[in-house]
């Protein structure tokens, strides 16, 4: 039994996770190998352990029960998802925010927005058009800058996207590190194209992104007052923050264009993102 311990740090804040077997050394790998660990010390402590049964992996959060059985990927998906809740909950010093983040040339693109916006599908369809992935659920923007930071995770496709997507990018189907979910897939962002080498990036532009099936595309510029707005309905730490956090929300928006895009279908998108963020 190889006893493991990982420190995942994002926005100011730092978890640990501990694994006593190598099938859940080989799952913090997966989800959490390219977030580093550094100060300050971890607040909350995770562990993943062999379960009763044979097969079956078994994960704590202090000591309380999140997970316990043989679903490698329900475990990832509990694991992922409640390590982000625990670094925002704690995050300080800038704003975080539900979004995913590209990169082309020297700039990032935020695409904010809640679940079920279809960030993941196009952050994943824009990485495989050459793009530079980031994230595709977490940012963290420090107080006083405008350069991004994503929190660098598999992506999480839902099973209602994952058809539509993998027409595009075959090498999502069937991929042999993939992780299913109940409710979808959990798959190495590498699969859809290249990940961004810097983990810091200037914004360079806003996206508001919002998939509507049987929508004709729409591309729309927002005044600077929507802009902050839309930021601020993704914030997740406002409450640690001072103003919570619209002042820091208001001078980004300032400082960047905005844009909100409805779509039905990714033929419709072509290249008019690439001219847009160039």
């Amino acid at each position: 039994m190889t006893e493991r311990t990982r420190l995942i740090s994002f926005a100011n804040a730092t978890v640990s996770l501990r694994t006593l077997s190598d099938p859940g050394a080989r799952i913090g790998e997966f989800l959490f190998s390219r977030l580093p660990g550094t100060q300050p010390p971890p607040h909350v402590r995770f562990h993943i352990v062999p379960g009763v049964l044979d097969g079956e992996l078994t994960l704590y959060r202090e000591g309380a029960l999140l997970y316990d059985g043989p679903s490698r990927g329900q475990l990832a998906l509990r694991l992922v998802g409640d390590v982000i809740y625990n670094l925002a909950d704690r995050s300080t010093g800038g704003l975080v925010l539900h979004a995913a983040a590209v990169s082309i040339g020297e700039r990032s693109v935020l695409l904010p927005g809640k679940t079920g916006a279809g960030k993941t599908s196009l952050c994943a369809w824009l990485t495989h058009r050459g793009f530079h992935y980031q994230t595709d659920e977490l940012v963290f923007i420090a107080r006083g800058s405008s350069e991004i930071t994503g929190f660098a995770r598999p992506f999480n496709i839902k099973t209602g996207a994952r058809d539509a997507l993998e027409q595009h990018i075959k090498a999502l189907r069937n991929h042999p590190e993939a992780l299913t979910t109940h409710h979808g897939v959990l798959v190495p962002a590498e699969s859809a194209g290249e990940i961004d080498p810097h983990p810091v990036r200037p914004l360079g532009l806003i996206l508001f992104p919002r998939y509507q099936a049987g929508a004709t595309m729409a591309l729309r510029p927002l005044s600077r007052a929507r802009t902050a707005l839309g930021l601020m309905e993704c914030l997740i730490n406002a409450r640690n923050l001072d103003g919570h956090g619209f002042p820091q929300a208001s001078a980004l928006a300032r400082g960047v264009d905005g844009y909100e895009l409805v779509y039905g279908d990714f033929n419709q998108l072509g290249e008019q993102l690439h001219d847009l963020a160039a």
